[in-house]
């Protein structure tokens, strides 16, 4: 019991983890308007970090689907580990220059083959256009192990645009994810006035039902223009080049 409460106690308050990330995110990547980036407060980057420590979920094995919000750098700070999977091979390298376990995927692509039910916990802050979202939440019921797994998403959106959220709630519910908790305005962006610069955490449960609503992405994700892709090859299609296999970590993905 001790080893376990001591497990889910992070080893800084959130007043201090917040300076410490001032001081960690100094030469921080640009935002990126084109593939949807507003960057959290840091004061929310440290609230999310902490409490996915409080939850224990680092433990279990936990994959970030995108972080130009630096999440996993504040994990870092308090002595966890996470995966990082992002499109922005910039923020790729600057998380892989800390000792973060990040690789360049566009999830457009499936996913390679060594992280399909290789997780405990996923989280994301995906895409406001609901062709990204369904996406990111589809990689992360690929990545979930088992029933007992959660996903951790932030969304929002603006008052006056309810069924916009009503949406993405059916797009849970699609995916086989039933919400176990839901933490309105529990983080603050620097911008995203068209979602009142606030989202909510919802966190999901992984059912028996649970699917993912599309296997490859062809459509825009983001609502300014489409990236160019990128992405590690999948081990199980050996046709794709470039890239490198997740089981070999002296490969650096492209």
């Amino acid at each position: 019991m001790e080893a376990e409460l001591t497990r889910r106690s992070p080893s800084l308050g959130l007043d201090a983890l917040e300076a410490a990330l001032r001081e960690a995110t100094r030469e921080r990547p640009r935002v990126k308007r084109e593939l949807d980036q507003v960057h959290l407060t840091l004061a929310s980057v440290a609230r999310r970090a902490t409490r996915l420590v409080e939850a224990g979920e680092p433990g279990r094995g936990l994959l970030f689907l995108g972080d130009d919000d630096l999440a996993s750098l504040a994990l870092r700070l308090l002595g966890h580990d996470a995966t990082v999977l992002d499109v922005d091979d910039e923020l790729v390298s600057f998380l892989v220059e800390r000792g973060i376990d990040a690789r360049v995927h566009d999830l457009r692509e499936p996913l390679p083959r060594a992280m399909r039910g290789a997780f405990g916990a996923v989280f994301s802050d995906p895409p406001y256009a609901p062709e990204g979202f369904g996406l990111f939440g589809s990689r992360a019921v690929e990545a979930l192990r088992s029933d007992d797994a959660r996903y951790w998403v932030a969304f929002g959106w603006s008052r006056r645009a309810s069924e916009r959220g009503l949406a993405k709630q059916a797009q849970l519910t699609e995916l086989g994810l039933v919400a176990e908790e839901v933490v309105p305005d529990f983080g603050t962006y620097e911008g995203a006035e068209s979602l009142g610069s606030k989202s909510a955490l919802w966190i999901c449960r992984r059912t028996p039902k649970a699917k993912p609503l599309v296997a490859r992405g062809e459509r825009d994700l983001y609502t300014r223009r489409r990236p160019k892709k990128k992405s590690a090859a999948d081990p199980a299609d050996p046709t794709k080049k470039s890239a490198a296999d997740p089981a070999d970590p002296t490969k650096k993905a492209r």
